[in-house]
């Protein structure tokens, strides 16, 4: 195939859009990513109630009157945007505690986002302008609070409720170790 000179001018333009327009793509959403994770471990998205959150599960529940491994995420982004050094969207952009709760081939998984994470998040995982905002607080100096563990004591008691199970094996990743032995020194299942 012979190319004019406006032909291959064209052709070199839309090349070039195309290279930069992926360039400047967003990152693939949060929400999207977690949902590839958590599919082909079939694992289910549950949204869980506790009062002051509401925490994001996935969940595989397979035996009754077993024990649940229960994976609690770190504190997800690092990067910071403003001057009081909190992330604006603590949804992880590679959430590790999804991926070990995704490779765990136990009868009984759940993984547990921390407060904040994957709340209201838009396309482009910005919050929604009129959405409530969860307090960052929450996901900065009070992520280890008696609020925070308070809400993971709710979520337990709901899991256990839900899937008639019996016991838990806590798994954290980053903060999540932190909150996975706060619970497990107040708790005795």
């Amino acid at each position: 195939m012979k190319f004019t000179a406006p032909k291959l001018f064209l052709a070199i333009i839309a090349s070039s859009v195309l290279t930069l327009g992926a360039c400047n793509s967003p990152a693939p959403l949060r929400h999207e990513v977690a949902q590839r994770i958590a599919s082909p471990a079939w694992m289910v998205k549950r949204p869980i109630e506790t009062g002051l959150f509401t925490l994001t599960a996935y969940e595989r529940m397979h035996e009754r009157n077993e024990p649940v491994n229960i994976y609690i995420e770190g504190e997800g982004v690092a990067q910071r945007d403003n001057a009081d050094d909190t992330p604006f969207n603590p949804t992880p952009t590679n959430p590790v505690g999804l991926h070990l709760s995704a490779m765990d081939k136990a009868s009984n998984v759940a993984y547990i986002s921390r407060p904040c994470q994957y709340q209201h998040m838009t396309h482009y995982d910005h919050p929604l302008p009129h959405a409530e905002e969860c307090a960052k607080e929450f996901f900065g100096d009070k992520r280890f609070s008696s609020e925070v563990i308070t809400a993971y004591h709710s979520a337990l008691d709901n899991i256990e409720r839900q899937y008639g199970t019996n016991g838990f094996h806590l798994i954290g990743y980053d903060g999540g170790g932190a909150i996975a032995a706060i619970l497990a020194a107040q708790r005795d299942d």
